[in-house]
């Protein structure tokens, strides 16, 4: 039977997250699954499979836990752990090239220049009016060449700028059928203290912390010259928890410390990447110029996680990360014990918050706690400033005939305009 026309079962689910632990793939988030009953066992290659992961039968499956974790519902929701057919992912040779999944459209063919994507007839979602996506019947994804990105974006419904063309359309948006615009990621950007690096950026520094945001915080990030980034806070209607803490912060209740009376000079890293690269150079700039001395240093991405999971003596670092969760993000970058809690974050209150949340399964008791962290956060956060990802795109104002962003009536139906 084609895969195509097979139905997704739970031996599917079952098979995907074996495959996803399995010690022989070395996918990072082989984790998402290590409280799991007979987790260690598999790891260990002492089971040939998790044994608390159970199939009842063909549409049910049945997870048990070695311990009370409530956020483990969060681990099932990641990408890293989306249902797979067995026979298409053994097919090494061909599975990158005819992938296989559940959206809203299929791959009709494609070539290096292009590929083009048919309406999934069996896609199921419907909209808040209980209609049947996708909307549009096909999707052409064009891949141009420099010389014509300028000329031919005409043609493009929708089109997604590189660094070159998003200048050009940025400087000469005279077009009036087509729409700039930038759409938020959930890929974030934070400058953080390494609380362990030195003396004044411990907890007990609060007026160095408050005077280093507070000069950063009057850099213009608009002249980070990339389609790729927000500015540090932007105004989407779902802010996430990260962007909510770090504007509670904002308020600088230490005016008139001056930080050059303070410091001389500060240690920075960041990974070599092109955005990491021109938002550290400018924050450099910057702050030389206010006779502070910033020594900045970039390593590939390898070396930079060695870097920072060892002692090392950058007092800030730039980091990069995509949370779906508030879990996921308190428990990475402030409980103390975390692997990813870099900035050396410690404070006992909110230790036994995240153990706490860990437990409870109630949401009034849930939202409280969140509520409490928020609070203590707003006075102790690590981090300096935070950019948001994104994604530089023209767009037609029509689009299936249809304009689009003007009629209000119209303009909730197209929620997958955006091909997220």
């Amino acid at each position: 039977m084609p895969l195509s026309a097979r139905r997704v079962k739970a031996e599917d689910w079952k098979w995907s997250f074996e495959y996803l632990a399995s010690p022989e793939n070395k996918s990072p988030y082989a984790q998402l699954f290590s409280k799991v009953k007979g987790y260690d066992d598999y790891r260990q290659g002492e089971s040939g499979e998790i044994t608390g992961i159970r199939v009842l039968d063909n549409y049910q499956l049945q997870i048990e836990l070695t311990d009370s974790y409530a956020p483990f519902i969060y681990n099932l929701t990641k990408t890293a752990a989306a249902v797979m057919p067995k026979n298409a992912v053994l097919n090494k040779d061909n599975f990158s090239i005819i992938p296989i999944g559940t959206g809203a459209f299929k791959i009709n063919d494609f070539t290096k220049a292009q590929v083009n994507l048919v309406k999934n007839n069996n896609y199921w979602k419907n909209n808040y009016q209980d209609e049947v996506l996708p909307y549009l019947e096909q999707v052409q994804i064009n891949f141009s060449t420099k010389s014509e990105e300028k000329g031919d974006y005409q043609q493009y419904d929708i089109y997604q700028l590189n660094a070159e063309s998003y200048r050009y359309f940025r400087d000469n948006e005279i077009h009036d059928d087509y729409q700039l615009k930038k759409i938020p990621q959930d890929i974030y950007y934070f400058l953080t203290y390494n609380y362990s690096s030195s003396k004044q950026f411990n907890s007990n520094s609060p007026g160095i912390r408050s005077s280093m945001r507070s000069n950063l915080n009057k850099i213009d990030f608009k002249e980070v010259d990339s389609p790729n980034l927000m500015l540090p806070i932007s105004n989407n209607d779902q802010e996430s928890y990260l962007q909510r803490i770090y504007k509670l912060t904002q308020e600088n209740k230490f005016e008139n410390y001056k930080l050059e009376d303070n410091i001389k000079a500060i240690n920075l890293i960041s990974s070599d990447s092109k955005n990491s690269t021109l938002i550290t150079e400018l924050i450099r700039s910057k702050l030389q110029n206010n006779k502070l001395t910033v020594n900045l240093k970039k390593y590939n991405w390898a070396e930079y996680l060695n870097l920072i999971n060892d002692s090392f003596k950058a007092e800030l670092f730039l980091m990069t990360y995509k949370y779906h969760n508030k879990f996921d993000f308190l428990a990475d970058n402030f409980y103390s014990e975390s692997e990813l809690n870099y900035s050396s974050y410690n404070n006992q209150r909110v230790d036994n918050l995240i153990d706490y949340l860990k437990l409870v399964n109630s949401l009034g008791s849930r939202r409280q706690a969140y509520q409490i962290i928020e609070d203590i956060l707003a006075n102790d956060n690590p981090f300096v400033f935070v950019l948001q990802g994104a994604e530089a795109r023209i767009f037609s104002n029509r689009v299936a005939g249809q304009d689009l962003f003007t009629n209000i009536y119209l303009k909730d139906n197209y929620e997958l305009i955006y091909l997220k």
